[in-house]
């Protein structure tokens, strides 16, 4: 008995082996979704799109881009997280939203979720106001904050890193803000120019003209970034938090995420086609072009920087009274 049981398990193992092999032999046979998590227009779809072209080329097969924006990115993160383990469905991540998001609320996933596949651009955080705002620099806004208690500002969702770096940065000047919810950078825009909020923090990407001669004023002359949090120069005449006096700093960076419990051959292949298409010349140029910051790191390295900033993340949220086991049930 106990010989047949265990002749059943090893052919079953074997099958199994067979199946993952032969998978992994024709993978892909199909398109891939890689979804973003953040509204079209924003920084992360923006990064998904040009991303999608070159791994397109990487593969042999279609990268299909779709959007699912909603909760600072948790909708479409918990979208993917729920789906088949076959490389099919990938996630455009980030630090933020696969290290972060997930401690500031139940949101059906966390970071064992996912499998980092490689992370391929970063950026800092940004802030601006209106073009036509009497605010300056982030020392007068400050001012602005104190004497008026309750500015608006948006980000590109709850829970993002881009909410918390606002409030970690209100805190330091003891002001009080109020946060209005975007679904991505290009929302969080709309939002500043319709006059509903007084300042919004976005990925940097979104101040074009951060490599022009117009002096921090965005290249469309409707809005100035006054702010970064890069712990470099960002190419731009827009100071950063840490010489204005601020100990802030923050950078986002993205890259796809499979399933977890995706076969390790399939994982071993959608790797090296993301090294490949991130370390092309193609794609070098366009992140330059768009002006995104290149950050390739292998797996390995990608999943260590991962869980740091997880642990990170978690002190700054329980600093900032913004972690999910704070809030009261």
């Amino acid at each position: 008995m106990r010989k047949s049981l265990s002749l059943a398990i090893g052919v079953a193992m074997t099958a199994s082996l067979g199946l993952t092999a032969a998978q992994a032999q024709n993978f892909p046979r199909k398109p891939i979704k890689l979804v973003a998590p953040f509204g079209a227009g924003g920084a992360t779809h923006t990064l998904a799109r040009l991303f999608a072209e070159e791994l397109t080329k990487a593969l042999g097969k279609k990268v299909v881009v779709t959007a699912a924006p909603g909760s600072g990115g948790a909708i479409g993160s918990a979208q993917v997280s729920r789906a088949k383990p076959d490389g099919y469905t990938l996630l455009m991540g980030s630090n933020g939203t696969v290290g972060m998001r997930w401690q500031t609320s139940e949101t059906g996933f966390d970071m064992s979720s996912f499998i980092p596949l490689g992370s391929v651009a970063s950026l800092p955080t940004g802030w601006a106001v209106r073009a036509d705002s009497k605010i300056k620099t982030m020392k007068e806004l400050a001012a602005h904050i104190l004497k008026n208690p309750g500015v608006k500002y948006a980000s590109v969702g709850t829970g993002s890193s881009l909410h918390l770096s606002s409030e970690a940065w209100a805190d330091m000047i003891g002001g009080k803000i109020i946060h209005v919810a975007g679904r991505g950078g290009k929302q969080a825009v709309v939002k500043l120019l319709s006059g509903e909020v007084e300042f919004i923090a976005v990925a940097a990407s979104n101040f074009p003209a951060q490599k022009s001669k117009s002096k921090g004023k965005s290249a469309t002359g409707q809005f100035r970034g006054i702010g970064i949090t890069a712990p470099y120069k960002y190419a731009s005449e827009i100071p950063t938090m840490k010489s204005m006096g601020y100990d802030l700093t923050d950078v986002t960076w993205w890259g796809p995420f499979a399933v977890k419990g995706t076969p390790q051959p399939v994982l071993d292949i959608l790797a090296k086609a993301v090294e490949k298409a991130t370390n092309s010349a193609g794609f070098q140029a366009t992140l330059k072009k768009f002006s995104y910051l290149p950050a390739y790191m292998d797996p390995k390295a990608t999943s260590a920087d991962l869980t740091a900033y997880a642990k990170k993340m978690e002190g700054a949220l329980k600093k900032a009274g913004m972690h999910k086991s704070q809030r009261k049930k």
